[in-house]
């Protein structure tokens, strides 16, 4: 078991909007609602949320509030409902949020299974729950304690395999005719802008790439570039635009350029730290094999977790590459790793001087687990599987959080505005 806590927001509408859409998607379901006034059947969305709100309003000088946690589990474990719903019990009772009003909602969009619990961070007394460092001090404890006593796969078992617990690309890799375009690019960005850290359009890009969606900032002068919006569009298999291009602003979190800029900034910061993760992977892996081909590179790459977006020029030459790390979430064009990570250097390195050298990239290897009598359970599961799987239920064939942007389903948190107090007037006037 592997558990993401994810930072501290100030959003609670958002984090619940986005578990209920998926309720009523049909590829999630809400096991337990903890510490609520009501049965969860007889909740609805706005009493969930003003249950959360009714303890932040206790302390409204802090604004981080809410807390989204996933828990992911090995595709080999057995995870009934109700043990889901015991576990997730026990593991908030471990890191002090028992008494917190919680949510446990169970998601089955992609293969990996997996919990997401949405929780607030005031407690009844109006103090905030000190989140500093809880990973290490109470959530780790918790998990190790929890893989013991449910006999869960652990994680410390399969260290190198962590990419297959945590959500590679929680996002489905659009088919133009099969997908529904804004339901689908809307999905992508959703598990894609505000997990990622990357340094500018092209680096998102890269990553969207990988999903067939591509981030248009339109013609120089144009209207939708004077007022720094962008046009989101599904690509076909061959990379070229198809089908009717999206509006950021029509998109309900709205990641249009404005958006986007700061994420650039912040991206640009967060990823250097996480640079020399790809690095020690290409130098270990032409240590071990010097002047073995592009796709021998290519493929141990994948098998770490590390996706490759490569630029091919009219004569088919590599001429650039772009590093997608799904372990570290950040994004790195080679160039900008230095000079030897260039892909004119790569292809030196590995004695390929064209594009059209390269040998075809073979299928990753199934991922094998012992089991404890010698019997081996192969499970076929791939990097570009976890990339690729399906985020709804099968029998519609939509996906993810495209089902915000149904009207009848579009919740909004209602802006209070700052009453002016009137002055009191002095005894002297």
């Amino acid at each position: 078991m592997y558990a993401e806590i994810g930072k501290p927001t100030s959003n609670i509408s958002k984090m619940l909007n986005y578990n209920e859409a998926k309720v009523k998607a049909g590829s999630a379901e809400l096991l337990y609602a903890g510490n609520f006034l009501q049965e969860k059947e007889r909740l609805n969305f706005y009493d969930k949320l003003d249950r959360f709100n009714s303890l932040n309003q206790l302390n409204t000088r802090t604004k981080k509030n809410a807390q989204h946690i996933i828990l992911n589990f090995h595709p080999t474990d057995k995870l009934d409902d109700d043990l889901l719903r015991t576990i997730g019990n026990d593991y908030m009772n471990r890191i002090g949020f028992g008494d917190q009003p919680y949510l446990l909602y169970r998601h089955s969009d992609t293969i990996l299974p997996h919990l997401h619990i949405v929780t607030n961070l005031i407690d009844a007394n109006g103090d905030r729950i000190p989140t500093h460092n809880i990973g290490k001090r109470l959530s780790e404890p918790a998990r190790q304690a929890i893989e013991i006593n449910y006999s869960l796969q652990k994680a410390a078992d399969h260290p190198q395999e962590k990419q297959f617990f945590l959500p590679v690309l929680q996002a489905q890799k659009l088919s133009y005719g099969k997908s529904q375009t804004k339901r689908g690019i809307s999905n992508v960005l959703a598990n894609v802008v505000d997990t990622y850290k990357y340094g500018s359009l092209a680096e998102l890009n890269a990553i969207l790439q990988l999903c067939n969606v591509y981030a248009d900032p339109c013609k120089e002068n144009s209207r939708v570039q004077r007022n720094k919006g962008l046009l989101y569009r599904m690509l076909d298999e061959n990379g070229k635009k198809v089908g009717k291009p999206i509006k950021a602003s029509s998109i309900y979190f709205k990641p249009t350029l404005s958006y986007l800029e700061t994420k650039f900034q912040e991206g640009s910061v967060q990823k250097q730290q996480h640079s020399g993760r790809i690095k020690s992977l290409i130098d270990w892996h032409f240590q071990q094999s010097p002047g073995s081909g592009l796709s021998d590179l290519f493929g141990s790459l994948e098998r770490n977790g590390i996706s490759t977006v490569r630029r091919i020029s009219a004569d088919d030459r590599l001429y650039g590459i772009t590093f997608v790390d799904h372990i570290k979430r950040t994004v790195f064009n080679g160039s900008s790793l230095g000079k030897s990570y260039s892909a004119a250097e790569l292809c030196k390195k590995a004695a390929a001087g064209s594009y059209q050298e390269l040998q075809p990239l073979q299928p990753l290897p199934s991922i094998t687990y012992e089991k404890d009598m010698g019997e081996r359970n192969n499970l076929i599961i791939t990097p570009q599987q976890a990339a690729n799987s399906a985020v709804l239920a099968p029998d519609n064939n939509t996906t993810l959080v495209e089902q915000l942007l149904q009207p009848e389903y579009t919740y909004q948190e209602a802006e209070t505005k700052r009453k002016k107090r009137r002055k009191r007037p002095s005894i002297n006037d």
